[in-house]
């Protein structure tokens, strides 16, 4: 009964919240702004030859005045053709003379002109009005230091299977991207942000170098976004969520799923110590709503009724924040993806992953 009313108290923060922050934003899609910032767009690459040219692609359809933005790729020691497909475009190319990723975009930025820095992925399509949005948000949010983007999988119903079972794995996977981002929006809204996604994430130049930016962290094999997020915070600077439009990613092989599932996860590890504790405490509050259920079964089930309709409504919510469809299977999904995310995170820590 406890944990249901803690539960239910938190999520009804995390709603009004992002309801706010809708209303706040709601005239976004009518506003024009004749003032443009100038932006930096630093894309870090290894053995990305299969995807760089759907990228190269979707940056050419940017509209925004063109000599207000630069494209900045950084190869990070391929093993394939990704640097000469590059060069072979004519763009703005540099090899990076450490390895890693957090290494090839300290080059890029090291390198780069303009006063902000929008940094996405090689296996990413990026809207045509990406960089609009992202400076109507600057100019609407002239405090703030740092923009956690959305980034989910592209995905399509065409190219699902057609049974049941598939079907249902398929729109699973998509719900646990929306859902994960709402997680990010939530916490960055009410200012004490989580995480984010290093595939649509912008910052101001000058507070990177103020932070450290990435020196230190090479180290690191994964993390770049949310090791840099962990700085910006540490240093006190302003941090936003930027909400549309999505920039997506390709789905990566069923092969590379768990590899990649790991991966991600992991990064617990990196969040401050404040926030693994109140993780942790979230994680045993949803596993004493359900054991309540079991110890009173008629005191605690309407408590149970009332957290699952509140985990809900902040899933719903969340999906109107970004401007996603929500389907009536999703309820089902919404019960089940606490107790996932729980069990994911407790699995990343005894298991090796290798990417790329």
């Amino acid at each position: 009964m406890i944990s249901g009313i803690i539960i239910s108290s938190f999520l009804w923060l995390l709603i009004i919240s992002i309801i706010i922050y809708i209303h706040k934003n709601k005239t976004l899609f009518h506003q024009v702004n004749d003032s443009y910032k100038t932006i930096s767009i630093v894309i870090a690459c290894k053995n990305e030859a299969k995807n760089i040219e759907t990228l190269i692609n979707s940056l050419a359809n940017l509209q925004y005045p063109k000599e207000l933005y630069e494209i900045i790729f950084v190869d990070d020691n391929s093993d394939d053709d990704t640097f000469e497909i590059l060069y072979s475009y004519n763009l703005k190319v540099f090899k990076s003379t450490n390895h890693g990723k957090k290494a090839a975009l300290q080059t890029g930025i090291n390198n780069s002109s303009f006063d902000w820095i929008a940094l996405t992925d090689a296996d990413c399509i990026v809207h045509q009005l990406w960089l609009k949005y992202i400076n109507y948000f600057i100019h609407k949010n002239n405090k703030t230091n740092m923009f956690i983007g959305y980034s989910p999988e592209l995905y399509s119903e065409t190219v699902t299977h057609p049974s049941h079972f598939r079907l249902s794995t398929a729109e699973f996977r998509y719900f646990k991207q929306i859902a994960i981002a709402i997680n990010y929006a939530a916490t960055t809204i009410i200012g004490l942000p989580f995480s984010c996604t290093g595939r649509n994430l912008v910052f101001e130049k000058q507070s990177f170098y103020k932070v450290g930016g990435f020196e230190g962290l090479y180290h690191y094999q994964s993390g770049d976004d949310k090791l840099l997020l962990k700085r910006f915070k540490e240093k006190r600077k302003n941090i936003t969520y930027l909400p549309y439009p999505p920039v997506y990613t390709i789905p990566v092989a069923k092969a590379l799923l768990q590899a990649q599932n790991t991966r991600r996860f992991s990064k617990f590890k990196m969040s401050s110590i404040l926030w693994q504790l109140g993780l942790i405490m979230i994680g045993l509050l949803f596993l004493g709503v359900f054991i309540e259920i079991f110890i009173n079964f008629n005191r605690s089930i309407y408590f149970f009724l009332f957290s699952v309709f509140s985990y809900v409504v902040y899933v719903w919510i969340g999906f109107k924040l970004h401007g996603e469809k929500f389907k009536c299977i999703y309820i089902l999904f919404s019960i089940y993806f606490p107790y996932y995310l729980a069990y994911q995170m407790i699995n990343s820590h005894f298991k090796r992953w290798r990417w790329k």
